[in-house]
């Protein structure tokens, strides 16, 4: 059995990971925004509605900081 472990077992693996983990970050971001703005509608203390909440995260947040969360760039000087 000349079978290579390495093409067989780990690029499989490597080439799944290179695809799943950026579509989790992307989840995860989206989870936290949408969290984020229930967080803001329900709470009484915040009171604002929800279509205000995510016109201001537009204003916040760039494509920068979603494209430094998915690929990892906060090594690189800016």
């Amino acid at each position: 059995m000349n079978i290579n472990p390495i093409h067989y077992l780990v690029l499989p693996r490597i080439v799944a990971i290179s695809i799943a983990l950026p579509v989790l970050v992307l989840f995860a971001i989206l989870v936290g925004w949408v969290g984020g703005g229930m967080v803001a509608v329900f709470n009484e203390k915040i009171a604002i509605t929800f279509q205000s909440f995510f016109s201001n995260l537009r204003d916040v947040v760039d494509l920068g900081d979603v494209s430094n969360g998915l690929f990892r760039r906060s090594f690189l000087p800016s």
